[in-house]
Formats: structure tokens, sequence, C-alpha cells
């Protein structure tokens, strides 16, 4: 009875992993080559799409490419990916961890085959012409080009792996920062980061590595002396400045190591119990789907760093045509009043409401009840609990400044 009872939990967990790998599969097929591996530049480059190695002309600033033909724009990249060890080495410095295994695993070997390796762990060092992922006989083939591998030979020292876990760290820093601060001067940046890590940098070192990872994107732009959270690239730079101003007077958050290297994590937030709250809300009440429910949450979280109001905030569900009944609108008040209490704050230098109450012995955000649906149409209360409108209260006070 024992053996069967194991039998059964062994198909069911061969069943699982087939599911997973099927699902792997449908994720990846927009970005894999359905084609037996092939081992050279020219061979990987020539399955390549117009569009894709017009891309990598682009990244390697070759002139011209828009109106060559195929041939053409594989020679010229070939040549260019082959004769540009420097940049090859920055792309090398600015893989994540993900994306450095699945390199690092196939750079010695003439193939390696994962089924479970998603695209977002190749796509990025993929679109650069350096490794490509290859269909085949019901597999998934990793396959670094002979040209590539020489150059990696080539270009490797005593220095980078070193070189490499500095930049990391220092990217890590620049998005939990960012995220937290929603802008920050390079100076406080490099005193922060010196005081947590014995390797200790200079202006020149974080202009020259931050610039690798905005190369080719990141969540993060240096403007000026700043270091910015890309969510404010569109933002004016007087904006940017006034934002500085306006924090400067208050005291910083100063977290931890350990806080900060959360921060650094891919949609961090979505762990807070905040967070989670108001997601299982959305996910019982409405029965949106996950993709919907997932962009309102990050539209929420982000209206949160940058001091958005409860009017704002609760507005988000009209944008993606939710209406709230009454009781629905109250719990969902209730919830967002928390996450905006238990957030932390661009316009508070990164504390939480909470925590500036502990501080300041201020009170913490309040919504005074009464008809809340008339409420997100008409001007809200001032967040301070005087009974008075906003523009009536604080708001005048902002304005007179």
């Amino acid at each position: 009875m024992e053996g069967v009872l194991c039998m059964e939990k062994e198909l069911s967990q061969k069943d699982l992993e087939k599911i997973e790998i099927e699902i792997i599969k449908s994720f990846n097929r927009n970005y894999i080559i359905r084609h037996a591996p092939v081992y050279t530049l020219s061979e990987v480059l020539s399955l390549k799409k117009i569009s894709d190695l017009k891309k990598i002309c682009k990244l390697f600033s070759i002139k011209g490419y828009a109106k060559m033909e195929k041939q053409e724009l594989i020679e010229k990249a070939k040549t260019q990916i082959v004769d540009s060890p420097e940049l090859f080495k920055d792309v090398l410095y600015i893989l994540n961890d993900n994306e450095w295994n699945t390199f690092k695993n196939a750079i010695d070997k003439k193939y390696v085959i994962d089924n479970k390796l998603l695209y977002s762990f190749f796509i990025r060092i993929q679109s650069m012409g350096f490794l490509e992922v290859f269909y085949a006989e019901n597999n998934q083939y990793i396959v670094v080009p002979e040209e590539v591998k020489s150059l990696y030979k080539e270009i490797i020292d005593e220095d980078f792996e070193s070189e490499k876990a500095l930049s990391n760290n220092l990217n890590k820093y620049a998005i939990a920062v960012t995220s937290i601060y929603g802008l920050i001067t390079k100076d406080d940046f490099i005193e922060l980061f010196n005081d947590q890590n014995n390797h200790k940098i200079e202006i020149e070192d974080l202009d020259r590595i931050l610039s690798r990872f905005i190369m080719t994107d990141s969540e993060y732009l240096l403007w000026e002396n700043f270091i910015v959270h890309s969510i404010l690239k569109d933002f004016e730079c007087k904006f940017m400045e006034f934002n500085h101003k306006r924090n400067s007077n208050k005291p910083r958050f100063h977290p931890e190591k350990e806080e900060i290297l959360e921060f650094s994590k891919p949609n961090f937030y979505e762990n807070k119990k905040e967070m989670k709250e108001i997601k299982n809300f959305i996910f019982k009440t409405l029965k949106l789907e996950s993709s919907i429910i997932n962009s309102i949450i990050d539209e929420m979280y982000y209206l949160t760093t940058m001091g958005g109001t409860i009017l704002e905030i609760i507005n988000v569900f009209d944008r993606y045509f939710i209406n709230l009944s009454m009781d629905e609108l109250s719990e969902a008040t209730d919830l967002i009043i928390n996450m905006m209490n238990n957030t932390r704050l661009w316009v508070n230098n990164g504390y939480t409401n909470m925590e500036l109450e502990d501080l300041n012995k201020r009170p913490k955000f309040t919504l005074l009840k009464g008809n809340l649906k008339e409420e997100t149409h008409s001007e809200p209360l001032c967040i301070c609990g005087s009974g008075k409108k906003y523009i009536e209260c604080c708001g005048k006070e902002n304005e007179e400044n």
C-alpha cells in the first residue's frame, strides 16, 4: 500500500513538472527560434528577424542600418560584435544573477538543454547577439556562439569578478534608494553606500558603473547631480528640484543594508501586508484578472509613494471602469489609508506616516467618515484631520510656500 501511495505521489510530481514546462514553453514561444541549434555567429544571426538584426545594429551604433538588406545587416552585426570587447564586458557586468548564470552555464559547453529556463533569464543578452535559445525536438537549447566564446576568453581577467560584484551591488542600491526616496543626490548616495560597504566608491566610479545599466534599460536615471527613479523621467526638471528642496528640511530615513536590498527586488512592495490586503480585496470582491489587479496595485503604490491623495488613489478604480458600492468603497478606503500610513513616501524622505507620527507626534493620515461616494467627486478633506477641505487647510499653506 505504501508503495502504491509513493508511486501516486511520484506520478503527481511528474505531472506537475510537465505542466510547469508547458507553461514556460508557452511564455517563451515568442522569444526563441524554432530551429535545430547552430553554433557560429553568422548562422545564429541568419535565423533572426530583420527587426531583431536592426536592434542589434542600433545598439552597436552602426550607421545606415535602417536601409540595409538582411545579409548586410548580418555582416555588419557580426563584425561589430566581434570587434567590441569593451561593450561585451559592459554587458556582462550588468547581467543580473539569473542572466549571468544562464550565460555562464553555457559558455564552456556546445549547448545546454534547460526546459525550465524562462525568457526573462535570457532575453536581454539574446537581444544583443551574445547568446541564443533554440527550440527543437521538444527541448530548449541554450547556445553561446563560438565567436562570443573566444571574445569571452579575451576579456576575462582577474579583476572581472570583483568589478562585476561591485556593479551588481551599486545597481541594487540605486534601484533601492530611488524606490525609497524617489531621488537622491549622488553625494548622499555615495555616503550611504560607503557607510554600509567595504568597497568604497568615488563619484567617477558611480557615473561609470551606473551608466552601463542605463545604457540598456534601468529603473533609474542620472540627472545632473541626482539619481532619479525612472517613473519621474517625464516630469519637468523643476519638479525634481522642488521635490528635493521640499524634502531637504525633513529628516531622512536611514535603512539598514538588509532593508535596502529588499527594496531592490522586483515588485518588492507586493509582499507587503497592506498591499496583499488590497490585492485580496480586489480579487475576492471584484473578480478581476491577475494582470489587471497587478496594474491597479502598481498604480496605487506609486501614487502613494509620490504623495498622492486618497481621492487620487481611489480614482484608480474609475480609470479601470470599476464601480464600487458604498460598502465596497468604505472597505477599499480603509485598506488604502492603511497602505498610505505604512508605505515609505518620497515626500517624507523615506519615512512612513506612522513613523513620522512617532518622530513628530503628529496625527497619522485619517479620513473623516461621511458620504464616501460624494467625497470622491468633491474636494478631499485635509489629511491632517482638521475636518476642513484640503485646499482651505494644508493645501493653502503649500501654495503660499
